[in-house]
């Protein structure tokens, strides 16, 4: 059904595709972006088939995301790589190069490192899995996003309630080391975070002015609530009296429903909830193969049923917290939902195929 579903998002792009205000700007973004996510997507679903490779896989993600998160920290504390307001970008640029995109990634997969410090792995992973999360908490603070604080703030506590049944310990280790934290983290962010529904605080304007925008996108919606604007194409939309124009709509619903029309977000929307639906059935399957050994084909071994249900758990709260983030960013066919998508997916299908 996940793969049925990414392929009915890409058909709908190229259903609207005679419809866009800009044909050949909706292509680009069809071939440039979504199409390269599709084929890794399926590609991660085939290949990542075993407990092995799935940890090997998140690894890399890991690794990769160590390396954007403590440039990021040193560009910070350099200055170098910052805007005007003293906000980091990402180093390699592209879907990263925005301080609210990097912070967007980093509080995915923030969860993933978590996961990774109390799997039953080798201890030098666990300590360069600790040893991340950390890493990673300091620079979505250099980002000052308030979206990827909202994130943050998602995950926090879903890992709080998800780790309490687990390591009760850990809230209190977690809860000391915030209490540490806290003084290392700079005014200004604080200043920015409180910002938040305050548009009086706003030194940028950048919260009046998403609103303006939202409003705008659920009017292109309203105006073309069939066929949409064309894949990637609202910011390019110039109706009379548009106020903020050549901006994205900052909502990935609002983006889909004006770009695609009301069965874009319908489908994200059902790819979302069968993200969440794999996640559950995995924690279901591990129940039962805790309960009745027999069942399995090909035995677990503890170590890898643990791992399996540790990074589920992890996954899971990664989509969550890329979703709660995603409200506020305009990020449908960038390929984050859809890594995040594949691992949610591959824990099922490996314990499936072991299960009689």
């Amino acid at each position: 059904p996940e793969v049925g579903g990414v392929v009915a998002l890409g058909l709908l792009i190229l259903a609207t595709l005679p419809f866009s205000i800009w044909k050949a700007g909706s292509l680009e973004t069809f071939t440039e972006l979504f199409l390269k996510a599709l084929l890794i997507f399926i590609l991660m679903l085939h290949a990542v088939a075993t407990p092995r490779r799935l940890e090997q896989f998140v690894g890399l993600i890991l690794a990769c995301c160590a390396y954007l998160a403590f440039r990021a920290i040193v560009d910070y504390a350099r200055g170098v790589n910052v805007t005007a307001h003293g906000r980091v970008y990402g180093t390699v640029g592209g879907i990263f190069g925005n301080p609210n995109d990097l912070a967007m990634n980093l509080v995915t997969f923030f969860p993933l490192a978590l996961a990774g410090a109390i799997a039953p792995l080798r201890t030098w992973k666990r300590l360069f899995c600790g040893g991340l999360a950390i890493v990673l908490l300091g620079a979505i603070v250099a980002t000052q996003s308030r979206a990827g604080f909202l994130g943050l703030v998602a995950v926090l506590v879903l890992a709080g309630i998800w780790l309490g049944r687990r390591r009760p310990g850990m809230i209190g280790a977690g809860l000391v080391a915030a209490m540490l934290a806290g003084p290392f983290v700079p005014s200004a962010y604080w200043e920015r975070m409180a910002s938040i529904g305050n548009k009086e605080q706003d030194q940028t304007g950048s919260f009046e002015a998403r609103r303006v925008v939202m409003g705008e996108a659920f009017q292109a919606f309203l105006d073309r609530p069939l066929t949409g604007v064309g894949a990637g194409q609202f910011r390019n939309y110039a109706p009379e009296g548009r106020a903020e124009s050549w901006h994205e709509s900052h909502n990935v619903v609002l983006q889909l429903a004006a770009d695609l029309g009301i069965f874009g977000p319908l489908i994200f929307l059902f790819l979302i909830w069968r993200g969440f639906g794999a996640v559950r059935s995995s924690h279901r399957m591990l129940r039962i193969l805790r309960r009745h050994p027999d069942r399995a084909l090909i035995p677990f071994e503890r170590s890898e049923r643990e791992t399996l249900e540790l990074f589920a758990g992890g996954v899971g709260i990664a989509l969550a917290g890329w979703f709660a983030c995603a409200q506020f960013a305009s990020i449908a066919y960038n390929w984050t939902f859809y890594y995040i998508l594949a691992l949610t997916i591959v824990p099922r299908e490996i314990i499936r195929a072991r299960l009689r």
